[in-house]
């Protein structure tokens, strides 16, 4: 056999080409608010402390222009402790966003105890609530799971609304995780990867479900102001998105973990972004540490820049191909970048 005919699709690594003009941005046209970064665990059971230091991380940041950012990795209990350890160097740096345990779901005294929790929260100096995707996808009260638009959940909707913070919701996975991980499957690497990202089997939850789900949340609950992660969980159907956007003036969106989605697509992402200019918030799902995907989202909305790779790691995370650069106006990209995440957070 040759040395051609044994090449994997795995090992495929395949160096471009083209000969296009190219720019590398360090620091972006205006300050930066990165409403979605985590700054604890990427898995429950990592010792994170040591991937880091907090202050070196914190003018890392600086340093790409990056003036706030939202952490949203605190978990009630030891690793919210921690976190908030490891984080306390950089208070006044961070917004930070908190979940709402909801284990005593259906019990008499649980509208009490959302209040209870919220207050512990506000005396935290917590600036909005996180929604994990592990609601629906794991959790379950009495055998049950639990649902966005499930009704005894209101109380934790009416109670972010009356003190005026924002509920950032992970509603749901690409739609690619919730079919099978087969030759069709353009995430199939990812899902051969991480097997416990792939739901195709799981008869209780579906795609569409979960969508159905995350706009009767927006329907009804219109007091709420809901920012919907992964740009309103739906990167891959813009035209979807802007239709929820249009219907609920209660929603939002944010960028994080789209790069790959919206650079394959420029012409509907430029689009996309003018229209919604007041409604679209930047994140990217930022890791402490993993600085170098801050120049990457700037060369996106930035320049012209065509057929670059989304991300500096070589395994192909977030799809297998290139992206295109949509080159945003200044003024699109002072709302995207830090003015809309302001007036969400009331700053």
């Amino acid at each position: 056999m040759s040395n051609q005919e044994a090449i994997l699709l795995r090992d495929y690594r395949p160096n471009s080409e083209l000969i296009v003009p190219s720019h590398k941005i360090e620091r972006p046209a205006c300050p930066v608010i990165d409403i979605h970064a985590h700054f604890g665990a990427k898995y429950r059971s990592e010792h994170f402390e040591a991937r880091y230091h907090a202050e070196a991380v914190k003018e890392a940041l600086k340093e790409r222009g990056v003036e706030k950012a939202a952490a949203l990795s605190l978990f009630p209990g030891l690793p919210y402790n921690r976190e908030r350890e490891k984080t306390r160097v950089m208070d006044g740096f961070l917004y930070q966003f908190a979940p709402i345990d909801v284990s005593r779901l259906g019990e008499r005294d649980f509208e009490e105890d959302v209040q209870r929790q919220f207050g512990r929260l506000e005396d935290e100096g917590v600036s909005g609530i996180k929604v994990w995707k592990n609601l629906a996808f794991q959790m379950k009260v009495k055998g049950r799971r639990i649902f966005l638009a499930d009704a005894r959940l209101k109380a934790l909707w009416e109670e972010a609304a009356a003190r005026g913070w924002p509920v950032m919701v992970h509603a749901a996975d690409p739609p690619a995780y919730f079919k099978e991980p087969d030759s069709r499957n353009e995430r199939m690497e990812e899902l051969k990867a991480m097997p416990k990202w792939c739901y195709g089997k799981d008869a209780e939850i579906s795609f569409e479900g979960l969508m159905e789900q995350q706009e009767r949340l927006l329907q009804e609950n219109k007091e709420t102001l809901f920012i919907i992660a992964h740009m309103g969980s739906w990167p891959s159907n813009l035209g979807q998105v802007g239709k929820w956007l249009d219907a609920y003036p209660n929603m939002y969106v944010d960028t994080a973990a789209c790069l790959s989605e919206l650079g394959r697509q420029p012409y509907t992402a430029a689009d996309f972004f003018e229209r919604y200019q007041d409604r679209i918030l930047f994140g990217t799902d930022y890791f402490a540490g993993e600085e170098e995907c801050y120049g990457i989202w700037y060369r996106f909305l930035e320049t012209r820049d065509e057929y670059f790779p989304h991300r500096a790691q070589d395994f192909p995370w977030g799809g297998r191909w290139n992206i295109y650069g949509i080159q945003l106006r200044q003024e699109v990209l002072e709302k995207v970048y830090y003015k809309n995440a302001g007036k969400v957070l009331g700053k």
